[in-house]
């Protein structure tokens, strides 16, 4: 409600940076809204985002502009509405350019956030090569882990080590068996972080994902 009240106050007109900066806030707000329909809240927040997105925010507000950018991409996953294959290229579109702008202005821990993000839906999309999806998620989700390293960003690490779990675990190319291992090393390690930290949905999912790379083996 407050943001929604200083939504009215802070005209795109008058205050360009501050109307994008409150826009991107309430689409990461009904992005996370527990009350309500779920499509309805995350369609909610494709309208903000894309608002921003629309916005010279890009000019005046380069970080939230790449804020809303990977929102918009992490609502596009999870979107109810639409087909999720269109669904899912627009994520990857939403992620690609949010990493660009972050690069761009230095954002190293940002940016690899983005790049996870980009991995993760790699490994989701329809369209295209299977198997090049895979390996493009695959480099996405490495090259993230050269800045979400365990000992700076322990849970972010965890993370992406089990992204990259999943990756391998559906991955084509290569030695099958190799490919399992990896799967199994990285859901192994994403699980003690997830176990120690006590993120209890995290490691419930790491561990479905370890069981059927074991299933695989």
């Amino acid at each position: 409600e407050r943001l929604t009240a200083a939504a009215e106050v802070f005209t795109h007109a008058e205050n360009p940076g501050e109307w994008a900066d409150i826009r991107c806030d309430l689409g990461i707000a009904f992005r996370e809204r527990v009350r309500g329909a779920r499509g309805d809240n995350l369609e909610r927040a494709i309208k903000y985002f894309q608002e921003v997105r629309t916005s010279r925010a890009s000019e005046l507000r380069p970080v939230t502009y790449a804020r809303a950018c990977n929102g918009l991409g992490t609502v596009y996953l999870d979107r109810v509405s639409g087909v999720h294959a269109d669904n899912v290229e627009q994520a990857i579109g939403c992620y690609t350019e949010a990493r660009e702008i972050l690069a761009k202005y230095g954002l190293t821990v940002d940016r690899a956030a983005a790049q996870h993000n980009l991995g993760n839906a790699y490994v989701q999309r329809i369209a295209g090569s299977p198997a090049d999806n895979i390996e493009s998620a695959i480099g996405c989700l490495e090259d993230a882990l050269t800045v979400r390293t365990q000992a700076a960003l322990q849970l972010d690490w965890a993370e992406t080590r089990q992204a990259l779990g999943n990756a391998y675990l559906h991955r084509a190319r290569g030695e099958r068996a190799h490919n399992i291992e990896t799967a199994i090393t990285a859901f192994q390690d994403a699980r003690g972080v997830f176990a120690r930290l006590r993120a209890a949905r995290q490691e419930a999912v790491t561990q479905q994902g370890l069981a059927q790379a074991y299933f695989s083996r």
